[in-house]
């Protein structure tokens, strides 16, 4: 498991951003009760922050940020994934672990190192068989959308838009 592999591996391989975000998301899955880390709480994570590269695309694409948040607890509410013990630390799935891989594939295709949270959120769409990508989809949020958008962004060397919206 990525987590597992120790902070050090982690820091060279992920930005110091996907490194908090990894943490928001083992909180957000104890907030929630589950008993793993899947891509749900690794996108609930990244809005948590508010502050990243992600979120200011999902903004750009007119996604409503509160709504995606909504639909992933409440997705998270019905499939009843709770543990009961909560003195175990949850781990990633291993849905959540291809995502954390494929997150470094999609930075070195856009040649970029570390991976960051616009990375993380390129393989949450691309590894589209998941809640956090269903919830995304239906608030028309696509792979192709968000990587033209890092296309348009690299390509034209602006920086990131304004702040984004807070929870």
């Amino acid at each position: 498991m990525i987590i597992k592999n120790g902070r050090r591996n982690m820091d060279r391989q992920y930005s110091q951003k996907l490194t908090d975000i990894l943490d928001f998301s083992r909180e957000e899955a104890n907030r929630l009760r589950s008993g793993y880390i899947g891509p749900e709480h690794l996108l609930l994570a990244l809005l948590r922050d508010g502050n990243n590269v992600a979120v200011d695309l999902l903004n750009r694409l007119h996604a409503d940020l509160r709504y995606i948040k909504q639909e992933i607890e409440s997705d998270i509410e019905r499939t009843g994934a709770f543990s009961e013990d909560a003195a175990q630390l949850p781990e990633l799935n291993s849905t959540a672990n291809k995502i954390m891989r494929l997150s470094l594939l999609e930075a070195r295709m856009l040649k970029k190192n570390p991976a960051d949270v616009e990375h993380l959120l390129l393989a949450i769409l691309k590894e589209n068989h998941n809640m956090a990508a269903d919830v995304l989809t239906r608030n028309e949020v696509s792979y192709d959308r968000v990587i033209d958008l890092l296309r348009i962004k690299t390509d034209s060397g602006s920086s990131s838009a304004s702040p984004s919206a807070s929870f």
